[in-house]
C-alpha cells in the first residue's frame, strides 16, 4: 500500500486540525509547555568558574568559607563530600553547608575540634540532567590557635667567606609561617630584596646571608621575625644568634677556595623569585664569577646582569623566573691557592594546565567516541617523577581493572586517550581527566552527548478485550534524539474521527515522548489491531496490538483505490471489527484468494502479493469477515500497479587523457510517466532537461548555458534518454557520474568514475643552496600531476653534475615540523621532515634532509618527478658547505703539582685561514716578554691543528685566572677555556658527626671543603672500642661542639702517630661524604677519626669523635624456665636470669611471660614481672585460665629498648574442673510400659574441663503437685545412653542429666518434660458401692476409677450373674459396659430375695485389666445409702471446689465440718446433694462430713472429704555463703510451701541498669552466681512459686563481689615518670595493681605548676597500656601528673611532680607526691588534722546524749506481758503476711534452718547467734502484748510510725528480743504451723471477711513511688467510732517505675495467678481506689513496718510485676525484726514477731 498516494489528505485535513488543537489544549493544561520549549535551547553540563584552593588553612578563631561556584544549563546541583564520596553533614558551629555551593567553618572552641571534620579531605561535585562533576582533592585544616616559638640558630665561618643564618620554625606551623624580616642588633631591619647592594641579604626562604664577613660581625646579634599568613600575628625568635668565628684572624692563612653549599638542583614555578647560592670560603678570599650554558656543545658564557637578574658574590638573584631562565649555571671561585667550581640546574616549570579535547563531543548511538587529554608537560623533569592520569565519568573513577573487563571502554597505556566503542544511552555524561604531577593536579571535563538516533519503544500497550460502552486507554512511550513524533492507525489505516476517540502526546522531562489513546465509550467498530509509530528523521518503530470488542463483524470502509508498485510487495489488513471473528477472506474479481504462490492470506485478515505485476495484480479485491453465528460484512477496493523506472547501465573510457572528448548516454528502459532524468557530478546535480529554467534557477542548479563551453548535456526528442558530452575533458572534470531516473513512483541510479590522467608539474622547484656545516639542511622540491607524481633525490659522484647515486626515501608525517628539539633552517617554501637514523634522506613530499651538514654533503644534487604520464620532471642544483673555525674543547681543565710542568692544549677545525692566540684572564700571553710560557703550532692531516701552551715551574698563582684559546676565520669565531688546577694534598676533614646510629651501626658525616685540585681517590675511617681506662692523646685540644640531652661530642685535634695500633680501618669511596661503620656492639663506646686521601698524598686527621651505640633488646632468654598447675585455673612460673652478656643494656627492667591455649594458634598474652634488685629467681602466677586446658607458656627478658626472645616454649595442663555445661541432645525412647531409653551428646573437651567419669541421669514424675514430696529417681551410668526399667505404667517423666568430672557433678541440662512410658493393663477400680433402691428391686453400682489406670481408660464392664443354686448349672450372666468417664451403673428389672453376683473391670487399648473384688448381695428391701466416695481434694486458692455426696433413698443429707460449721455465702448445696465451695481459701482447708440420718437422728451412712487448698509459698529466707572476684555462692530455704511442691525459683538480679531474671531448678537450695563484675555491688532477691502461684520475695540482699580499686605497686611514685628536656613517659600497666580486678582504661593528665587547667594526654589509654607519652613540655620547668586508673571495683589516682632537664643537660626523675592523694600522701597521725577531729568529737558528743535518752525511756517502760498467735497466715506475693492472736500463754519464734556456709574473710562469726540445723528446733513464731500506754482512751489502735516509734518504743523492741532469748528454751516446738488455724480463716489468703481492718503496705516507707502517709496520723485513727462501724482505710498502689505489670513466667505455670511480692492489693474496686486521695507523707528509715489484719484479692486487670520498689535496698533494718501489728484486742494489743 502506497503511503505517499494522498487520499485521505484532504478528507482528514479538518480531523487532524482538530486533533492538534486537543494535543496543544492538553499540553498547556498538564504543564509540558516549558519542557517542550525549553527543547528549543542547548543544554550545558556543569563547569566550575571557581573551583577552591586545594589547600586551606584556618584558625579555630577565625574560621573559613569555602565556595564552589558552578555554572551549567539547567543550573547545577552542589554538594559537597568526603573523598571516598559519602556525604558531608552539617554540624551546627562546627560545619555548614549552604545550597548555594558554600560551605562555612564557623570559629570554634578548642573543645570542638573534631578530626573528621577540621583535618580533612573534601571534594565539591556539581550536577545537573547532562553530568556529573568532581572538583580536585581540597585539603581543609583547622589549626588551633596557639603560640608558638622560633629560634635563630648560631653560624659558623671564617673570615672573609660567606655564611646563611637560619631561622628555625617548629614543624607543626611551617605550612603557614614564614620569615618576614631579620633584625640585627634590635635595630636594623633585613627585609627581602634583589641584592642591588649590601653584604645582608635575605633569600625567599627565610635565610639571612652575609658575605664576606669580618670579626664585627661576631659582635652582632641577629633575630629572625616570622609571620602567621592566617592571622597576620608576628613572632620574634626567642633568642638571638651570633656569627661563630675561631680564635685568630684566621684558621688557615693560605686555603683553596671551597665551596659549601652544594644544592645541585632547584625547582621554581614561573613568577618565583629564584635564588642560586654559592658560598665559599678560603683563604685568600676567593675572586669569583658565574657562568651559564649557551646549549650548543655544552659551552658556556658569562653570566651577565639585567634588571631581572642581580649577580652577587655568593647568588644570583633572578626576579619572575621564566621558562627562559631554566639551564644549567655554574659558579667559580678561585684564589692563589686554587679553585672550585659547582654547577647548579634549574628548573622552572609553569602551572599545570589540563584540556580535554573535544570539550564537547556530539555521538550516534552504535558510532564510537575517543577523547584525549591533554596536558603541557614540564620542560625539565626528573625520571622518579612520573605524570599520572585518570578518568572519572560522572565523578565516578574509572578504573584500570574495570575498563580492562569491558569490551567498550579502554585507556591507552599512557593514560591520554579515552575511547568508547559501540556509544550507548549509558555512556552520555561528563568525563573528567585528572592529571598529577609532582605536586601539582589539575583537572578538566568533556561532555559525551548523544546524537540523532532513530526512536525506540519503551513502553508498549497490550492486547485488550472488552464489552462495548467501556473507556479504555492505550499508551506508546518513545525516547530518541532528535525527539520523536508518534502517529496512531488502526489496521493499518488513519484513526476514525470521532468526538469519543482523544490523542494526546507529550515530553517528559527526561525527553521521552508519551502518546495516549482515550476512548470513552467503546463501540464494536473501535476494535481492531491499533499501532503506534515513534519517528524521527533517522528512522521510526512500532508497535500493535489488538483492541477486540464483542459485538458482530464490521468491515470499515477501505480507500476505493489503492495503488501498488510492479515488482514490490503489495500489503493491506483487512480493517475487520467485532469479536469473536470465525474467519476473515479476500476476493479478487469475485474469485477466493490465493489464486497464486504470490498471493498469501493470514488468519488475521492480511493479505500479502509478492513482486506485483500489473497484468495479473491490478483489479477489484473484497475483503469478507464472518463469524460463528453467521454475521458477516464486506468491503472492497480497486488495486492499480504502477512502473517505476530502470537506468541501463553505462561506461566511461577506460584511459581518459587531459585534453580528450568524451560522449555518454544515460537511457531508461521502462518506467511510468512523467519521468525526470538527471546527470549529477560527485552528487551534485549538473543539468537537467524535464524542468523549466526558471525553476531550476530557484533550486540553485545551473542550466547548460549556465556550464563551461567543454560540457553539455541535452535530451535526445521525447525519449527516455538525456547525453553528457564534455568537448574537452580536463582533470577537474575527473570524478563520479551518475544518472538519476525519477518517477512519482520509484528513483533509480546508475554511477560510474571518470578518471583523467595529468603529467607533473612543478609546484616548489628546487634551486641552489650555501649553509653552514652542522646546521640542519631541507631542500624542498614538488609537483602536482594525476596519478602523484613520484618524487626522488640524487646526488652526484665527485665534482661534477653526473653519474648519480639514489638517495633512500622516507615516509612524510603529516603533524611534525621539527627534528627532535632543534629546529631546521628551511629553505623559502620549505618542507616537513621527520625524524630517521639516516643522515642524508628525502621524505616522500619531495623534500631532501641532511640533518648535520658537513664537508663532505658538498655536490650537486638532482631532483626527479614522475607519474608515468609523459617524460616527467627533473632538476639539478649545486649544495655548499662553509666550516667556521672552532675550538673542539670548549672547556677543558689541566692539573700539575705545586712546581711541575704544565701543558694547555686547544685543537681547532674550520676554514682557512685562521689566527689563534692564548689570554689568562684579560692579559695576553706572549712567550717573548715571559720565559716560562713557551706557544707552538701542530698540523695534522684531518684538516685540524694545536695550539699548545707550556707553563713551567708552576705555582700556585698560575691557577688564579683561567687561560683564553681563541681563534678566528671567515665563516665565524670560537674560543676555548682551559683551567688549570694547582694540585697539593687534601686539608683535613671537618665537621665529622654523627648522622644516624642504631645498636650495631653508626653512620657518620663529614666535610671537606676542598680536594687539593686532585680528586680524592679514598676516605680512611678509624674506629676502636674504648676500654674502661681513660683514653688520652697527646698534645690535644679539646673542643665542645655540640651539645645534647643525653650524648655530648667532643673532637680532639692530634697528631696521626699518637693513635694506637687498636683502631679498625674502613675505607670510602672519595666520592661518598658518608659512611655506616657496621658491626658494633649494643651500648658500647667508640672513639672514631677520618683521613682523606688523593693522588698527591694524604691529608691530616680528623678531630676525635666518641659515641655510644644504642641499646638493644636482650640477646639471651630467661634460663631455668618451670611451670607447675597449681589449681584448676592458677599456673606457677618459675625462671632465672638470662646471661649477663646477652642483655644489651645496663639492667634488665623486668620479663614477660606469655601464655596461649596450646595448639590453637592463637596470639600470646603477656603478663609483666618487674626486675627486682637482689633477686636471682622469679615465679609468678597465672590466674583466670581455662580449667582441664593445656598452656603453651614462654618467657622473655625487656629491657628499655624492648623485649628479647622467647624461651622454649613448655606445656601446662591446669587441673581438673566440674563439667561448665551440661550434655545437650537428650531425647527419649519409650520401650515398654515400665521402662525407658535415654540419649544424649557427649561433651567437648572445653565444656567437659576434665574426664568425663560418667553421667547422672535424674528422673521425675511430672505430676509431683499432687504430692507432698516427690523425690527424683537417680541412675548413674559411664555412657551417653541408658535403658531404665522399674518404671511406673504409662507415666510422664521429666528427664535432666549431668555429667561428672574427678571435681564433681556438672550443672544439669534443662529438663526434657516428655517422656512418657507406654500403656499396660489397668488395676482393678479401686472402690465399689452398690445401693439397692427399696421402691424397685434396682441395683445402684458406683466405683472409683483404678488407682493404676496405667493407660487411657476406654471403658469399665460390668459384670452381673445370677447362679442357679442346688441346679448345678452355670451362672447366667450379664454384662455391660461403661463409658471411661462413668462410675455409675444401675441395673433393673431384678427379682427381690435373690442373690447376685457382682463384678467390675477396666480397660485400655491394650485389654481388660483385673476385676474388683465380687460381691455376692441378696436383693431385699434396705434403707437409703450414700453411694459416692470420700476423697481428698487438693485445689489451688481462688478456684471452685464440688464436693459430691449422691444417695439413694428419701432421707436428707446433712453437711458438716469438722472444724467448725460457719455459714458461708460462698458454700452452697446443689440438688443432687453435693456441696460447692466457691473462691476457696486457705481458710476452706480441712475435713468435710456428708451424712444421712434416720428419723431419728442416727446417722445411717456417711463419708468424709478432705479439702487442701494450696496457696503461694512463703518468701525464701537468702543469704550469701561465698563470695569472690567473679562469682557468689547463694543458700537459702523456704519455710512453707503453701501445701504444693515448689516448682521453682526465680532469682532477680541487678548491679546497675534494667533487673535480670535467672530461673532455678526446684531441687536447688544452693546456686552460683559467675562471671559477676569484679569489685561490684549487687542487689537480689528470690521468689519461689508453686502450682497456686508466684511467692513472696526474699528479702533484698547488697551484696559485692572481691576486689578493690587499683592501686600504684611502686614503692616511691615518683619512679612512675621518666623525663627529658621536652618529653616525659609515664609507666601505666607495669607500675599499676587492679587489686584482683582487670585494669580498664587509664587517664593521664598534666599541667604547668601553677597552672589551673589540666590538659589530657590524647591518646587513648586501655587497661594494656604500658606507657603514655607526654609531648611538647618545656625544658627547665614543673609539672604536675595526674594519673588515674580505673577498674570495674573504682577508681583510684596518683599525682607526681616532674622537673624537665634545662638547657645544660641536667636531669630530675621527678618529685615526691601531692599530698592531695590520699592513698600517696604521706603518712601523718589522723588526730593531728583538726578538720577531721572537729565532726568526730561532735558526732560522739551527739551519740553519747542519744544513748543516754534511750537507756532513760527504756528503763521507764512497764513490765510486757507475751502472748502466742494461734494461726499463722501464709505469705504470697499478693499481699502482706499477717497474724491472728489467739490470747495463749506460750510464747513462740519461728526461725528458718539453712545450710552452713563458710564464713566470709574478714567476718568474726564468735559473736554470731547459732542457726538451728533443723526444723524441730525452732518455734514458728513469738507474741508479746503491749501496755496500755499503746492504745489511747477510746482503745483505738494506733499506728506506729517512724517518729512515734523512736519517741516512744524504742525501749520495748530492745526488751523484746531480751526476753525472746531469755524464754527460748520453753518454746514448744511446733511441727506444722498450718495446723493451728481452726477458729477463723487466714486474712492472707482470705477476702470478703466481715471483720473492718485498715491496710497498711510493709514496704511503704521504702518505696519512693508508694503515696506517703497522711502528716498527721493521729487525727485519721482517732475516730473511734468511724473504725467501730466499718471503715477502711489503705494505701495508694505503687505507680510509675513500681506500677504492677503482668507477666508470663515460664510455660509450666502459664494460667497460674501471678502476684507481685512488693504490691499491697486489696477487696476495692479500681475506681474506688483511684477515688481516694494519696498519703502525702512518706514512714523514711522504717524497718519494723506495721500491719493491720486485712484481706487480699486480685484484681483481673492489673499488670504485674517483680521489681522491687525504690528504695528497697535499704532494708537492712529489716534483717532481724519483721514485726506484724494485729488487730485490736479489748484489754491490749498483741504484736507478733516474725524473725
Amino acid at each position: 500500500m502506497m503511503d505517499d498516494s494522498g487520499f485521505f489528505q484532504s478528507q482528514s485535513k479538518g480531523h487532524q486540525l482538530r486533533k492538534w488543537s486537543r494535543m496543544l489544549t492538553l499540553i498547556v493544561l498538564t504543564g509540558w509547555l516549558p519542557i517542550i520549549l525549553g527543547e528549543l535551547y542547548d543544554t550545558e553540563g556543569p563547569q566550575f568558574t571557581q573551583e577552591p584552593s586545594r589547600s586551606n588553612y584556618f584558625t579555630n578563631v577565625q574560621g573559613l568559607v569555602l565556595h564552589c561556584d558552578v555554572k551549567g544549563s539547567p543550573q547545577p546541583q552542589v554538594q559537597w563530600s568526603q573523598k571516598d564520596g559519602q556525604p558531608l553533614l552539617s554540624y551546627s558551629g562546627i560545619r555548614e553547608i549552604f545550597s548555594n555551593g558554600t560551605i562555612h567553618f564557623p570559629p570554634f572552641p578548642v573543645s570542638f575540634y573534631r578530626p573528621d571534620v577540621h583535618d580533612q579531605i573534601i571534594v565539591c561535585v556539581a550536577s545537573n540532567s547532562n553530568g556529573k562533576i568532581r572538583s580536585l582533592d581540597i585539603y581543609v585544616r583547622a589549626v588551633i590557635n596557639q603560640r608558638y616559638e622560633v629560634r635563630a640558630e648560631d653560624a659558623f665561618g671564617l673570615e672573609g667567606s660567606d655564611i646563611l643564618f637560619n631561622c628555625v620554625i617548629p614543624d607543626s606551623v611551617k605550612d603557614f609561617v614564614s620569615v618576614t624580616s631579620w633584625i640585627k642588633d634590635g635595630l636594623l631591619n633585613i627585609f627581602p630584596h634583589s641584592g642591588a647592594g649590601g653584604r645582608y641579604f635575605t633569600t625567599p626562604s627565610g635565610q639571612l646571608l652575609i658575605e664576606d664577613v669580618t670579626r664585627n660581625d661576631s659582635f652582632a646579634t641577629f633575630r629572625c621575625r616570622t609571620v602567621n599568613k592566617l592571622t597576620g600575628e608576628t613572632t620574634l625568635s626567642e633568642n638571638s644568634a651570633r656569627l661563630q668565628l675561631p680564635g685568630g684572624s684566621k684558621s688557615k692563612p693560605d686555603s683553596p677556595p671551597s665551596i659549601t653549599s652544594r644544592i645541585s638542583k632547584l625547582r621554581l614555578r614561573e613568577g618565583d623569585v629564584g635564588v642560586l647560592l654559592c658560598l665559599s670560603d678560603g683563604s685568600p678570599s676567593p675572586s669569583h664569577w658565574w657562568m651559564r650554558s649557551n646549549g650548543v656543545h655544552g659551552g658556556l658564557e658569562s653570566l651577565r646582569q639585567t634588571e631581572r637578574i642581580r649577580i652577587r658574590k655568593s647568588a644570583v638573584i633572578i626576579e619572575n623566573v621564566g621558562l627562559q631562565d631554566a639551564g644549567i649555571y655554574v659558579c667559580w671561585r678561585n684564589n692563589t691557592s686554587g679553585s672550585d667550581s659547582f654547577q647548579i640546574r634549574l628548573v622552572v616549570t609553569s602551572p599545570l594546565t589540563v584540556q580535554v579535547i573535544p570539550p564537547v563531543l556530539t555521538m550516534d548511538i552504535g558510532k564510537s567516541a575517543e577523547f584525549t587529554c591533554w596536558t603541557n608537560s614540564p620542560e625539565e623533569t626528573d625520571q622518579s617523577t612520573e605524570r599520572q592520569i585518570s578518568w572519572r565519568k560522572d565523578g565516578i573513577e574509572l578504573k584500570v581493572i574495570e575498563i580492562r573487563s569491558s569490551p567498550r571502554l579502554s585507556i591507552t597505556e599512557s593514560g591520554e586517550k579515552l575511547r568508547i566503542a559501540n556509544v550507548q544511552r549509558e555512556d552520555k555524561g561528563i568525563y573528567q581527566c585528572f592529571v598529577k604531577f609532582d605536586s601539582d593536579m589539575a583537572q578538566a571535563a568533556a561532555e559525551l552527548r548523544l546524537g540523532d538516533a532513530a526512536p525506540q519503544l519503551v513502553y508498549r500497550f497490550i492486547e485488550q478485550t472488552l464489552s462495548p460502552k467501556h473507556g479504555v486507554s492505550l499508551k506508546c512511550s518513545a525516547s530518541a534524539g532528535p525527539t520523536p513524533h508518534i502517529s496512531w492507525t488502526l489496521d493499518s489505516f488513519p484513526v476514525p474521527q470521532s468526538e469519543r476517540l482523544l490523542i494526546g502526546q507529550y515530553v517528559t522531562l527526561h525527553g521521552d515522548v508519551v502518546s495516549h489513546v482515550n476512548i470513552t465509550s467503546t463501540r464494536v467498530e473501535d476494535g481492531g489491531e491499533w499501532t503506534c509509530t515513534a519517528s524521527n528523521r533517522l528512522g521510526s518503530n512500532f508497535h500493535s496490538a489488538r483492541l477486540n470488542i464483542y459485538g458482530p463483524p464490521i468491515v470499515r470502509n477501505m480507500p476505493a483505490s489503492m495503488t501498488a508498485v510492479a515488482g514490490k510487495d503489495f500489503r493491506i489488513k483487512c480493517p475487520v471489527a467485532g469479536f469473536p471473528i470465525s474467519s476473515i477472506t479476500f476476493e479478487k474479481d469475485g474469485q477466493t484468494l490465493p489464486l497464486t504462490r504470490r498471493q498469501l492470506v493470514s488468519p488475521d485478515g492480511t493479505l500479502i502479493v509478492k513482486d506485483v505485476d500489473r497484468s495479473s495484480d491490478a483489479g477489484f479485491y473484497v475483503c469478507s469477515a464472518t463469524n460463528n453465528k453467521g454475521n458477516s460484512d464486506r468491503k472492497g477496493f480497486q488495486l492499480n500497479v504502477v512502473v517505476p523506472p530502470t537506468v541501463v547501465p553505462f561506461s566511461f573510457p577506460r584511459e581518459v587523457k587531459e585534453g580528450e572528448k568524451i560522449f555518454v548516454t544515460c537511457v531508461v528502459s521502462q518506467g511510468d510517466a512523467p519521468m525526470r532524468l538527471q546527470w549529477l557530478k560527485n552528487a551534485q546535480v549538473v543539468g537537467d532537461t524535464t524542468a523549466s529554467p526558471r525553476k531550476e534557477n530557484k533550486s540553485g542548479v545551473k542550466h547548460p548555458s549556465d556550464l563551461r563551453s567543454d560540457l553539455s548535456i541535452h535530451r535526445i526528442g521525447d525519449s527516455d534518454a538525456l547525453v553528457l558530452q564534455i568537448t574537452h575533458v580536463k582533470f577537474e572534470h575527473g570524478s563520479n557520474w551518475t544518472c538519476k531516473a525519477k518517477n512519482p513512483f520509484g528513483t533509480q541510479e546508475y554511477t560510474q568514475q571518470l578518471v583523467v590522467h595529468v603529467p607533473p608539474k612543478w609546484t616548489l622547484e628546487p634551486k641552489d643552496a650555501e649553509f653552514t656545516s652542522n646546521s640542519q639542511i631541507v631542500l624542498d622540491c614538488n609537483s602536482e600531476g594525476y596519478p602523484a607524481p613520484v618524487m626522488s633525490w640524487k646526488r652526484a659522484v665527485g665534482n661534477r653534475p653526473e653519474n648519480y647515486r639514489d638517495i633512500p626515501v622516507q615516509s612524510t608525517s603529516p603533524t611534525s615540523s621539527s627534528l627532535g628539539s632543534i629546529t631546521l633552517q628551511h629553505q623559502p617554501g620549505g618542507g616537513v621532515i621527520s625524524s630517521s637514523s639516516e643522515d642524508v634522506f628525502s621524505l616522500t613530499n619531495g623534500s631532501l634532509i641532511i640533518k648535520s651538514a658537513r664537508k663532505s654533503h658538498q655536490g650537486f644534487y638532482l631532483c626527479e618527478a614522475s607519474n608515468g604520464i609523459g617524460s616527467g620532471l627533473s632538476k639539478v642544483i649545486r649544495l655548499a658547505i662553509n666550516v667556521p673555525v672552532h675550538v673542539k674543547e670548549l672547556q677543558r681543565n689541566v692539573s700539575s703539582r705545586v712546581g711541575g710542568r704544565a701543558m694547555l692544549r686547544c685543537e681547532i677545525t674550520g676554514d682557512g685561514p685562521i689566527e689563534v692566540g692564548w689570554r689568562k684572564g684579560l692579559v695576553e700571553l706572549k712567550p717573548e716578554t715571559d720565559p716560562r710560557y713557551q706557544v707552538r703550532t701542530l698540523n695534522s692531516s684531518q684538516g685540524t691543528f694545536t695550539s699548545e701552551l707550556t707553563i713551567n715551574n708552576v705555582g700556585r698563582e698560575d691557577g688564579e685566572e683561567r687561560y683564553l684559546c681563541y681563534s678566528t676565520n671567515h665563516h665565524g669565531r670560537s674560543q676555548g677555556n682551559v683551567w688549570l688546577y694547582v694540585q697539593e694534598p687534601p686539608p683535613s676533614v671537618r665537621n665529622l658527626h654523627v648522622i644516624s646510629k642504631g645498636s650495631r651501626f653508626v653512620r657518620v658525616g663529614w666535610q671537606l671543603t676542598q680536594d687539593g685540585n686532585s680528586p680524592i681517590i679514598q676516605f680512611i675511617i678509624k674506629y676502636r672500642l674504648q676500654s674502661g681506662k681513660s683514653f688520652r692523646l697527646p698534645h690535644s685540644k679539646c673542643y665542645i661542639h655540640h651539645v645534647h640531652f643525653a650524648l655530648i661530642i667532643v673532637t680532639f685535634s692530634l697528631n696521626i702517630s699518637a693513635i694506637s695500633n687498636d683502631f679498625h680501618e674502613l675505607t670510602v669511596p672519595g666520592q661518598v661524604f658518608a659512611e655506616t661503620v657496621a658491626n658494633l656492639k649494643p651500648a658500647r663506646k667508640y672513639s672514631l677519626l677520618i683521613i682523606a686521601e688523593n693522588q698527591v698524598g694524604q691529608s691530616e686527621h680528623s678531630a676525635l669523635l666518641e659515641i655510644k651505640t644504642d641499646g638493644e633488646p636482650p640477646e639471651g632468654a630467661p634460663k631455668n624456665v618451670r611451670v607447675s598447675a597449681v589449681s584448676v585455673s592458677d599456673i606457677q612460673v618459675t625462671w632465672s636470669h638470662p646471661d649477663r652478656e646477652t642483655w644489651h643494656s645496663e639492667l634488665l627492667l623486668g620479663y614477660y611471660v606469655g601464655y596461649k591455649r596450646f595448639r590453637e594458634g592463637d596470639q600470646y598474652q603477656f603478663k609483666t614481672v618487674e626486675r627486682q634488685d637482689g633477686l636471682q629467681e622469679y615465679q609468678i602466677v597465672l590466674k583466670e585460665l581455662f580449667a582441664f586446658s593445656s598452656y603453651e607458656i614462654v618467657v622473655q627478658a625487656f629491657n628499655a629498648n624492648g623485649a628479647g626472645p622467647n624461651s622454649d616454649s613448655i606445656v601446662a595442663t591446669t587441673l581438673e574442673d566440674v563439667p561448665i555445661t551440661a550434655p545437650d541432645g537428650l531425647h527419649c525412647t519409650s520401650l515398654t510400659s515400665h521402662s525407658l531409653q535415654l540419649g544424649w551428646s557427649p561433651l567437648s573437651q572445653e565444656q567437659a574441663r576434665g574426664v568425663i567419669k560418667g553421667y547422672k541421669v535424674l528422673l521425675e514424675k511430672t505430676d509431683f503437685d499432687l504430692l507432698e514430696s516427690s523425690e527424683p529417681l537417680v541412675r548413674t551410668t559411664p555412657s551417653t545412653n541408658i535403658i531404665i526399667g522399674g518404671l511406673a505404667k504409662y507415666k510422664n517423666y521429666s528427664v535432666q542429666v549431668q555429667s561428672f568430672t574427678g571435681a564433681g557433678p556438672g550443672p544439669l541440662s534443662q529438663p526434657l518434660t516428655f517422656c512418657h512410658t507406654e500403656e499396660d493393663l489397668p488395676g482393678n477400680p479401686a472402690s465399689v458401692k452398690i445401693s439397692i433402691n427399696p421402691s424397685s428391686p434396682t441395683i445402684t453400682v458406683t466405683w472409683l476409677p483404678p488407682a493404676e489406670p496405667n493407660g487411657i481408660l476406654t471403658k469399665y464392664t460390668v459384670y452381673i450373674s445370677t447362679p442357679e443354686v442346688g441346679k448345678g448349672k452355670d451362672a447366667i450372666k450379664r454384662k455391660r459396659q461403661v463409658p471411661p468417664d462413668v462410675t455409675k451403673f444401675q441395673f433393673d428389672g431384678l427379682r427381690m430375695d435373690e442373690k447376685y453376683e457382682l463384678r467390675i473391670t477396666a480397660s485400655t487399648k491394650i485389654g481388660e485389666g483385673n476385676p474388683a473384688i465380687s460381691h455376692k448381695l441378696l436383693i431385699k428391701t434396705v434403707q437409703s445409702a450414700i453411694i459416692s466416695f470420700g476423697m481428698e481434694f487438693r485445689v489451688v486458692w481462688k478456684t471452685d471446689l464440688r464436693l459430691p455426696c449422691e444417695t439413694v433413698g428419701p432421707q436428707p443429707i446433712q453437711w458438716t465440718r469438722l472444724i467448725e460449721n460457719r455459714e458461708s455465702e460462698r458454700l452452697s448445696g446443689t440438688q443432687e446433694g453435693s456441696l460447692m465451695i466457691r473462691n476457696a481459701r486457705d481458710s476452706d482447708s480441712g475435713n468435710y462430713s456428708c451424712s444421712i440420718n434416720d428419723n431419728k437422728g442416727h446417722i445411717i451412712d456417711s463419708i468424709m472429704h478432705q479439702v487442701i487448698v494450696q496457696v503461694p509459698p512463703l518468701g525464701p529466707l537468702l543469704n550469701v555463703a561465698v563470695n569472690s572476684h567473679s562469682s557468689l555462692n547463694l543458700q537459702w530455704k523456704v519455710s512453707d510451701t503453701g501445701g504444693a511442691p515448689i516448682r521453682g525459683y526465680i532469682l532477680h538480679l541487678k548491679a546497675s541498669g534494667e533487673w535480670l531474671e535467672r530461673s532455678i531448678s526446684r531441687h536447688l537450695t544452693f546456686y552460683e552466681l559467675r562471671d559477676l563484675e569484679c569489685g561490684t555491688e549487687y542487689q537480689m532477691y528470690l521468689v519461689a512459686f508453686n502450682r497456686a502461684g508466684m511467692g513472696r520475695a526474699s528479702e533484698l540482699l547488697n551484696v559485692s563481689t572481691l576486689g578493690d580499686p587499683p592501686s600504684l605497686s611502686l614503692v616511691a611514685p615518683q619512679f612512675m615518670v621518666e623525663t627529658n628536656q621536652t618529653w616525659a613517659r609515664v609507666l601505666l600497666r607495669d607500675v599499676w595493681s587492679g587489686n584482683g580486678c582487670p585494669l580498664n582504661k587509664f587517664q593521664v593528665l598534666f599541667k604547668e605548676s601553677g597552672a589551673s587547667h589540666w590538659q589530657a594526654v590524647s591518646a587513648e589509654l586501655t587497661g594494656e597500656s604500658h606507657s603514655a607519652e607526654l609531648l611538647g613540655l618545656r625544658g627547665g620547668t614543673t609539672y604536675q601528673v595526674k594519673v588515674v586508673a580505673t577498674n570495674t571495683a573504682g577508681k583510684s589516682q596518683a599525682e607526681v611532680t616532674i622537673n624537665t632537664p634545662d638547657a645544660h643537660g641536667n636531669i630530675y626523675l621527678g618529685a615526691e607526691t601531692s599530698n592531695k592523694i590520699m592513698n600517696y600522701s604521706e603518712t601523718t597521725p589522723f588526730y593531728s588534722d583538726i578538720r577531721l577531729m572537729i565532726p568526730i568529737v561532735l558526732s560522739s558528743f551527739t551519740l553519747l546524749i542519744a544513748v543516754s535518752g534511750i537507756c532513760l525511756c527504756f528503763h521507764r517502760k512497764a513490765p510486757v506481758e507475751y502472748r502466742s498467735t494461734d494461726q499463722l497466715s501464709m505469705g504470697t506475693s499478693s499481699s502482706s503476711t499477717y497474724f491472728k492472736q489467739n490470747h495463749r500463754n506460750s510464747q513462740q519464734q519461728v526461725y528458718m534452718t539453712v545450710k552452713k556456709s563458710t564464713p566470709m574473710k574478714g567476718v568474726d562469726v564468735t559473736d554470731l547467734e547459732p542457726i538451728p540445723q533443723y526444723a524441730d528446733d525452732i518455734h514458728p513464731y513469738a507474741t508479746f502484748e503491749l501496755n496500755e500506754n499503746s492504745r489511747d482512751s477510746k482503745g483505738c489502735i494506733l499506728i506506729p510510725t517512724l517518729e512515734r516509734r523512736r519517741s516512744s518504743n524504742q525501749g520495748q523492741w530492745n526488751q523484746n528480743a531480751m526476753y525472746q532469748d531469755k524464754n527460748r528454751s520453753s518454746v514448744k516446738p511446733r511441727s506444722n504451723p498450718r495446723s493451728s488455724m481452726k477458729q477463723e480463716e487466714s486474712e492472707e489468703y482470705d477476702s470478703g471477711s466481715g471483720t473492718d481492718t485498715e491496710r497498711v503496705d510493709p514496704y511503704q516507707g521504702f518505696n519512693k513511688s508508694h503515696t506517703a502517709m497522711p502528716s498527721r496520723l493521729n487525727s485519721k485513727f482517732q475516730d473511734c467510732d468511724s473504725h467501730a462501724h466499718g471503715n477502711r482505710y489503705e494505701f495508694a498502689p505503687p505507680t510509675g517505675a513500681n506500677k504492677i505489670r503482668t507477666r508470663q513466667i515460664q510455660s509450666e505455670i502459664q494460667g497460674m495467678v501471678i502476684a507481685d511480692p512488693y504490691s499491697f492489693n486489696d477487696a476495692f474496686p479500681t475506681d474506688e481506689r483511684r477515688s481516694r486521695k494519696p498519703n502525702k507523707r512518706r514512714s523514711q528509715g522504717h524497718s519494723q513496718t506495721t500491719q493491720m489484719n486485712q484481706e487480699a484479692t486480685e484484681y483481673p486487670g492489673l499488670d504485674l510485676s517483680l521489681d522491687p520498689p525504690y528504695g528497697f535496698k535499704d532494708q537492712h533494718e529489716t534483717t532481724n525484726h519483721n514485726k506484724k501489728i494485729n488487730r485490736k484486742s479489748n484489754s491490749s494489743t498483741e504484736y507478733a514477731i516474725a524473725v
